[in-house]
């Protein structure tokens, strides 16, 4: 039964992958290419070699840019990352071509292109990484670089990428596409951001309180929220404390401080803003192949 189950997912994984290749390939098709706005990526400089060479279509360059690079990266990473990047290529590739011959170019106005392009394409990255897959080139380029350098990872692909938006700028001979480039990545970068990690940002608060019974007992029967009890000791006062430790949703901060204020006036509190909260009565934890 459980092996099932987890062939089940990695049809689910396959389906939601192939579907986020063709929403991204569609915001090229429709929206970027035809603007003449770098995209970063391998997929940018296929793009900007088809306009060079009108006779080598984008999907092809694209692959074949791709092929040896995933080559490259068969001993270093993870027999599974791979097979799913390469078939994340290879259904991007195809439908990069595909596309054109059904899918009519936008040629209105640049805040449309820039916004629906962004939104768009940022919407098909982020369901192919939610899946545990990625389009390749860059990717790999960057993980295999910064075990040779001490350089992150999102610096080296972020200088790889302020290369080819340069000369894809150069190319067009159009400094505007540049800054378009930049608005746009900005807007992607942000509708992955929300597929991956969520708009839902929580609050962590950290309770320091002579009441840890009965400040743990009112949020758990208020806000139905598990606490966690941590023995720490005040460095100033020598003196063994309880500190609480809790996860709540931003609108239920203001109930968190009432209850606070009322079980214990002198409680101390840190509530920090949390980007994401994996667990019961939250988001579900995701395995490390995308899938449940």
């Amino acid at each position: 039964m459980k092996d099932f189950f987890s062939r089940q997912d990695r049809i689910l994984d396959y389906i939601i992958i192939t579907f986020g290749a063709f929403i991204y390939a569609a915001s090229v098709v429709v929206f970027i290419r035809p603007a003449r706005i770098p995209i970063s990526g391998v997929t940018g400089v296929a793009v900007i070699l088809n306009y060079l060479f009108h006779r080598l279509p984008a999907g092809v360059l694209n692959a074949a840019l791709n092929i040896p690079l995933i080559v490259i990266g068969v001993r270093s990473f993870g027999k599974i990352f791979l097979i799913r990047t390469a078939y994340t290529v290879a259904v991007s590739s195809v439908f990069l071509d595909i596309l054109p011959l059904f899918l009519p170019e936008y040629q209105g106005d640049i805040l449309i292109t820039l916004l629906f392009g962004g939104v768009i394409g940022g919407a098909g990255s982020g369901l192919i990484f939610l899946r545990g897959s990625t389009g390749g080139g860059l990717d790999i380029i960057s993980k295999l670089l910064s075990r040779k350098v001490v350089m992150p990872i999102g610096t080296i692909s972020m200088i790889f990428n302020g290369f080819i938006i340069l000369f894809s700028a150069l190319v067009y001979r159009n400094v505007e596409s540049a800054l378009y480039a930049v608005i746009l990545t900005y807007v992607s970068s942000s509708v992955v951001n929300s597929i991956l990690i969520g708009t839902d940002l929580s609050n962590g608060a950290f309770i320091i309180t002579d009441k840890p019974k009965e400040m743990s007992d009112a949020i758990m029967l208020k806000l139905h929220r598990g606490v966690t009890a941590i023995q720490a000791t005040g460095m100033y006062t020598h003196k063994d404390r309880t500190m609480l430790l809790c996860a709540v949703r931003r609108h239920e901060a203001i109930a968190l401080k009432r209850i606070i204020s009322e079980t214990d006036p002198t409680a101390f509190m840190l509530l920090a803003n949390v980007q994401e909260v994996l667990g019961r009565g939250f988001k579900q934890v995701l395995n490390d192949q995308g899938g449940r």
